[in-house]
């Protein structure tokens, strides 16, 4: 009995070790989602002191060019049968696409930000799917929803102004 409650209770500990973080989907802060108290304020207003982060954009296209390496990473991770080393990857995006909007609003000449948002809250809610589904919720496979992922990062690739446009702070600060 002894051993059967302390493996029972290993288990249990592992298991709630291995989803810290992992209950809201590929991120902790999404579009829509309030940041937990323990975060402290962002310039984009979603609780997370971003620019600490190493590798944080500091243009919409640096973005996008994050979202096609974090996109692919999981595509070839999943393709390969390798959940674990699309995890990481997947909760990054998450922090990506809560960004993209107010890089889009900083930009010159001016992004369309509706269509950013609309863009981000579909793969949030695609990825976050795809996250479901590996923590064992009903979700979605990659492979069933990555036509759609792929066609969102395109949707916002197009969004991007020809080469030598500039974000607001690189045109304001030369």
């Amino acid at each position: 009995m002894t051993i059967r409650l302390l493996l029972a209770s290993g288990v249990i500990a592992t298991l709630l070790l291995l989803t810290i973080g992992c209950d809201k989907g590929p991120s902790c802060c999404g579009p829509g989602d309030k940041p937990s108290p323990s975060h402290t304020a962002a310039e984009d207003g979603d609780g997370h002191d971003h620019e600490a982060h190493d590798g944080y954009p500091k243009s919409y296209g640096d973005a996008v060019t994050q979202l096609v390496a974090l996109r692919d990473k999981m595509r070839d991770a999943f393709a390969a049968k390798n959940d674990e080393q699309a995890h990481e990857p997947l909760h990054e995006v998450g922090h990506l696409l809560k960004a993209l909007p107010s890089l889009a609003e900083k930009h010159t000449p001016p992004i369309d930000a509706k269509s950013v948002k609309q863009a981000t809250k579909e793969l949030f809610d695609l990825f976050a799917k795809v996250d479901e589904e590996m923590h064992g919720a009903e979700g979605a496979l990659y492979t069933d929803v990555a036509d759609k992922i792929d066609a969102g990062v395109d949707r916002l690739q197009k969004l991007l102004p020809a080469e030598g446009s500039q974000t607001l702070s690189e045109a304001q600060h030369p």
